[in-house]
This record gives structure tokens, sequence and C-alpha cells, in this order.
């Protein structure tokens, strides 16, 4: 059996900033080779023995597009064994939406409070799809709906 799929070491991650990630896996029990599949962009053809990773070699995967991927491995006598598929999401070419800040308040010896921010937005017609990137260095409370 084939467990453990990992992209840069994260089970099915999104925003991956790199072009070439690494892929891992743990095969239970022995593997006489293995080969990683990623769907019709690349293969890395049979690789002997386990090396339990491989860093992808194919064409880097457009901004927010999504690559699956799987593992075969091909068994003492011969039979082969194919993981679950596993995927990653590929990060923006660049980060370009604007800052939202506040007024700072607080001393060089004291923190300043948490601001509060609140944007209400309106969407007419369907969404198919939507994604929302926040960083706060921890202290945020997200709401949507």
């Amino acid at each position: 059996m084939v467990v453990r799929l990992r992209c840069d070491r994260l089970h099915n991650p999104l925003a991956v900033p790199s072009d070439r990630p690494r892929l891992s896996w743990f095969v239970e029990g022995e593997a006489e080779a293995v080969r990683v599949e990623v769907d019709g962009r690349w293969d890395s053809d049979w690789i002997e023995g386990n090396p339990g990773h491989v860093d992808y070699a194919g064409e880097p995967v457009e901004p927010f597009g999504r690559a699956t991927w799987r593992v075969r491995v091909r068994v003492p006598g011969g039979a082969e064994i194919v993981s679950e598929d596993a995927f990653w999401e590929a990060g923006p070419a660049e980060w370009t939406a604007p800052f939202i800040e506040g007024d700072r308040r607080g001393g060089p010896r004291s923190p300043a409070p948490s601001p509060r921010f609140a944007k209400t937005i309106r969407i007419d017609g369907e969404v198919r799809s939507a994604r929302l990137a926040v960083t706060a260095l921890g202290t945020h409370d997200t709401t949507i709906g």
C-alpha cells in the first residue's frame, strides 16, 4: 500500500510557491521500483528501489492551477500497486493584493491593539470558485456568509 502522499511535506497543499515541489510517499512493504505520474504533465518513469521522494520536473503548473498525482509501485513478483490520487495547487505568479492597514497605537514598549476591519461585498450571479488569503500574524477572525 502506498500512503502519506505529500507535496513539499504537506497533504494536498494550496498556493505552493515552487515550480519544482518535492513529492513524497511511504510504501508499506517491499518495492522493486516506483513511478510518479502527474496528470499527463510529467512521468518520472520507473525508478529502481524506493527513494521515497522525487522533485517534480515537469512544466510549471499555471498560477492557481491544480496538478493531480499518484505513485505506482512494482512489488516483488511484478504486480503493481497504485496510490490514491493527491494534488497540489500552485500559488499566484505574483502576490499583488493591496495591504489593509489601520492607525497604529501604542508606544515602543506596548503592543499596538489589533485593529478591526470589515468589508461587505455583493456578488451578483453564481460563484463557481473563490479564495481568500488572510494573514495577520495569527490574530484574525474571518467570517464569510
